[in-house]
C-alpha cells in the first residue's frame, strides 16, 4: 500500500512517499531511502519507487522523501547542503522510530549517491543515542565518496551566477557556495563518523559508473572495516540503468535485509 506523507522541519515541509505491505501485520521492518544530489524520491527509471515496492513483497515498509529544495519539498536548491541533508534525514529517522507501525529494532538505510554519503554519516550518528535504536543494516548504491571532487569541478567549470560567486549554475540547478565551502570539511569528517557504527553495510556499485568511479565505493566501504561487504555489478550505470541491472541491484540489497 502507497500513500503520501509530509512532515514538518525547521517551519517546511518535506513531502514524500510511505509503503506498507499489504500482507502481514506491523510493527514492520522499515527502509528509509535517501536520493542523491539533484535526484528526488522516484529519480530515473523511477529506481527508488520500484525499490519500495520491492520491499513490500519482502514485507519491508519503506519511506522516500524529497530532501528540501528537491523534487516536490519546500526550499530552493540554491539552500542545499549536506550537513542539512544529514539533519533532515535524523529527523525523518526519529519520526519513523517513534511510530508504532514500524519496528524500531529493524530500522534500513538506504542510500542512493551522495545520499549514500548522508546515509553512511547518519549511520554513525545514530550508533551511540540512548534514547533511539541505531540502524539494523545500511545499503549503499554507488556511494558518492567523490563529492568533494564534483565539487570542484562544480566551482571550476560551472558559471558563476552573480559578481559574488554566492550561486553557481550546475547544469540548471543553482548550487549554493555554502554546499561548496562545507563538503570537504563535512567529507573528511565522514571516516570518524562511519567508525562509529557496528551493522552491517552492503555497498554496490555499478562498474561502468562513470559519475562516480567504483573506487570512490569502495573507499567508501573502507570506512566500515570488517562490516562492509563490496558488489560490482558488471556493466552497470551510475542509476543501474538497464532493467537486468535494476532486478540483480534489488535482488542483492533484498538478500542482504533478509
Amino acid at each position: 500500500m502507497q500513500s503520501a506523507v509530509s512532515s514538518e522541519y525547521r517551519g517546511r515541509t518535506l513531502r514524500g512517499m510511505l509503503h506498507v505491505p499489504d500482507n502481514g501485520f506491523g510493527p514492520f521492518p522499515t527502509a528509509l531511502i535517501f536520493h542523491g544530489f539533484t535526484g528526488n524520491k522516484v529519480d530515473a527509471h523511477r529506481i527508488h519507487v520500484n525499490c519500495s515496492r520491492m520491499l513490500e513483497t519482502l514485507g519491508i515498509a519503506s519511506v522516500r522523501y524529497d530532501f528540501l529544495g528537491s523534487g516536490e519539498s519546500d526550499g530552493s536548491f540554491s539552500e542545499m547542503t549536506l550537513s542539512s541533508e544529514a539533519d533532515q534525514a535524523a529527523a525523518i529517522y526519529h519520526g519513523i522510530a517513534s511510530d508504532a507501525r514500524f519496528d524500531s529494532e529493524r530500522l534500513y538505510l538506504i542510500g542512493h549517491s551522495m545520499g549514500g554519503v548522508v546515509a553512511s554519516f547518519l549511520s554513525g550518528r545514530e550508533a551511540d543515542r540512548a534514547d533511539v535504536n541505531p540502524p539494523k543494516r545500511v545499503v549503499l548504491i554507488a556511494p558518492a565518496g567523490n563529492m568533494a571532487d564534483i565539487a570542484g569541478q562544480i566551482k571550476r567549470e560551472a558559471p558563476a551566477v552573480d559578481s559574488s560567486e554566492s550561486v553557481y549554475d550546475y547544469q540548471g540547478y543553482p548550487i549554493g557556495s555554502a554546499f561548496l565551502s562545507e563538503l570537504p570539511g563535512f567529507m573528511n569528517d565522514l571516516p570518524g563518523f562511519c567508525s562509529r557504527y557496528k551493522g552491517e553495510v552492503l555497498v554496490v556499485h555499478g562498474a561502468a559508473d562513470e559519475a562516480v568511479p567504483p573506487s570512490a565505493g569502495k573507499n567508501v566501504a573502507s570506512l566500515f572495516p570488517g562490516r562492509a561487504e563490496y558488489i560490482e555489478i558488471p556493466g552497470a550505470d551510475h542509476c543501474f540503468s538497464s532493467m537486468e541491472h535494476e532486478r540483480l541491484l534489488f535482488e542483492t540489497i533484498g538478500r542482504f535485509l533478509t
